[in-house]
């Protein structure tokens, strides 16, 4: 009886973790990359916004430098590496500082909130960010992916 119980706990556990997981996963598909006008592209796919975002690609098309803009302290920070990166949070901070001792790149710019983030985006040519699609969006900056 005992053993039974044990193995029903634990398959209601396991269960509770793969509905946190799929809530997660949820949460992390409703993420917008945003983009100084400037940037020539209209569109980038999940492999673009990765090479962006881990410094393998430096320069836009037009040869502008790209400006990488992060929010650390949200949850939207999370769901973007899960969902683009496929890196936690400690492992993107180790490529940025390799990439930085390396001479491969500058240190993403670290904001402190969507608003700051937007702000930042909107006013930096070659800058790019992300934000929850739940974000008011002002004019001075486009979508390059959803």
């Amino acid at each position: 009886m005992k053993v039974g119980i044990k193995m029903m706990v634990a398959a209601c556990m396991a269960c509770g973790a793969l509905m946190l997981g799929s809530v997660y996963h949820a949460s992390a598909g409703e993420i917008m990359i945003i983009a100084n006008p400037s940037v020539p592209a209209e569109s980038l796919d999940p492999d673009a916004i990765r090479n962006l975002f881990l410094g393998k690609t430096a320069k836009w098309e037009n040869n502008d430098m790209v400006t990488i803009v992060v929010s650390e302290q949200s949850d939207v920070h999370k769901g973007f590496l899960e969902k683009y990166i496929k890196r936690t949070e400690n492992q993107f901070s180790n490529v940025w500082r390799q990439n930085l001792f390396t001479g491969k790149g500058k240190q993403p710019v670290k904001v402190n909130s969507v608003e700051e983030l937007v702000d930042y985006v909107s006013k930096t040519p070659g800058a790019i960010g992300y934000i929850s699609s739940d974000a008011k969006l002002p004019p001075e900056v486009k979508v390059l992916a959803k």
